[in-house]
């Protein structure tokens, strides 16, 4: 088997011992703070003097004093999702979008709470009782999902590769071996990416009755050590076309991610995860 590595000049980096031979070799055009796996790009002047490294274009990055197609490096992620209802409508009838109706005689029979929308925005009604006092000529009205479960998704194209559980603001990585909505979330992203072909990007999903809903999808989301770790492999191993060698995932693990888990582990105990891994093994901090 022919082992293809794009852009290394020297074939002995695959059997390299040194951890800076594959440190470094992705970028990421981000606001804040990421893993040190990544050489960052915290404004478009990095880009000067000849940058070539793939970049993950991240956190709705300004580029606009340097024009992408003027800089040398491959960039994941050049396009943007819409916001809000826009999103919806470009998902049309997904069995993950909330129901939406036109017609406001229906309403009644709608499950409150709702969003209602019209061209000047939208607005979310509790009952209808508060609904039929609005003089407002809304003209569609959706479904606001109240969850019992959020979880947050990174996705690479239409596969997810790293899943949280949030609760009260905290995520919480879950173990996927007892997690019963993947196939489901992994549906969801094929919707996603069958529409916007985006790299990567992160999704909010609501769980409500044991079935899951899209809430919002962006490329732009503050990343946990884990989160971002994900996303250094993910992109390593896509760009170059070869997977980076355990011994230097364990490493890196254990210096980037080993912290965060440790860190995490109290607030585990108190919130209790439904679907989390496992942090007592990584020891207290």
């Amino acid at each position: 088997m022919i082992v293809v590595l794009k852009k290394f000049d020297d074939y002995l980096i695959a059997f390299s011992k040194d951890p800076r031979s594959f440190e470094k070799k992705i970028a990421i055009a981000s606001e804040s703070e990421v893993v040190s796996l990544f050489d960052r790009v915290k404004s478009p002047f990095d880009l000067d003097r000849g940058f070539s490294t793939p970049t993950i274009v991240w956190d709705s990055f300004d580029f606009k004093k340097h024009p992408l197609n003027e800089c040398r490096a491959y960039f994941f992620n050049t396009g943007k999702f819409p916001a809000g209802e826009s999103l919806f409508e470009d998902l049309g009838d997904s069995d993950f979008v909330p129901t939406a109706i036109l017609d406001r005689a229906l309403v009644k029979g709608m499950k409150f709470p709702i969003v209602a929308i019209d061209g000047q925005g939208s607005e979310v009604f509790k009952t209808y009782g508060k609904f039929k006092k609005a003089e407002r000529r809304y003209s569609k009205f959706r479904e606001s999902i109240v969850p019992r479960t959020r979880f947050d998704v990174i996705g690479f194209k239409n596969e997810p590769i790293h899943l949280q559980e949030r609760i009260n603001g905290i995520g919480f990585d879950v173990n996927l071996s007892r997690f019963p909505y993947l196939e489901s979330v992994k549906s969801l992203l094929s919707k996603v990416y069958e529409k916007y072909s985006t790299d990567f990007y992160h999704v909010s999903v609501l769980e409500k009755d044991d079935r899951l809903y899209l809430e919002s999808a962006s490329t732009s989301l503050k990343l946990t050590p884990s989160q971002s770790y994900s996303m250094y492999v993910k992109a390593y191993e896509s760009y170059y076309e070869t997977r980076l060698p355990n011994w230097f995932k364990n490493q890196a693990f254990e210096s980037q991610v080993k912290p965060y888990y440790q860190k995490l582990n109290y607030d585990s105990l108190l919130l209790k995860p439904k679907y989390g891994i496992d942090l007592k093994k990584y020891g207290a901090r």
